[in-house]
């Protein structure tokens, strides 16, 4: 089994909603693709958090 390698160096992006309000940090891993927490994904698109009433 190969062992993974994770680069130090990943790009670091902040994550806005539709006015440029600071929503959450996410991790570029690609040209087009980032990886972030589900809570910060709802918020920026404002969607209702999962399992809660509100």
């Amino acid at each position: 089994m190969k062992a993974l390698a994770v680069s130090a160096a990943a790009d670091v992006v902040r994550i806005l909603d539709a006015e440029g309000q600071h929503i959450g940090k996410g991790i570029l891993v690609a040209d087009r693709h980032l990886l972030s927490c589900a809570h910060v994904v709802n918020l920026a698109l404002r969607w209702p958090r999962a399992g809660h009433a509100g």
